[in-house]
């Protein structure tokens, strides 16, 4: 099985972004939706860890925050 773990920086997180969302037995949940950016020859991790940007930030060119790193367990990125 194919693992990635990682470590985020929780006070980078842009609040607006949460999403809050009631499932169907009535519980609140609050998501945040993330990008894994490949970074192979980063001596952080394989993987960069950005917060997702809307298609209105992205046409505009504002940089997604990155919250942190990952990498991979038992296997290589690319493979």
């Amino acid at each position: 099985m194919r693992n990635i773990t990682l470590s985020i920086d929780c006070k980078l997180i842009d609040k607006a972004k949460l999403k809050p969302f009631t499932r169907k037995d009535g519980s609140e949940a609050l998501f945040l939706s993330l990008t894994l950016v490949a970074t192979p020859n980063s001596p952080y991790g394989e993987w960069m860890v950005k917060q997702d940007a809307t298609k209105e930030e992205r046409e505009a060119k504002v940089k997604s925050p990155i919250l942190g790193n990952a990498k991979t367990i038992g296997w290589k990125a690319g493979e």
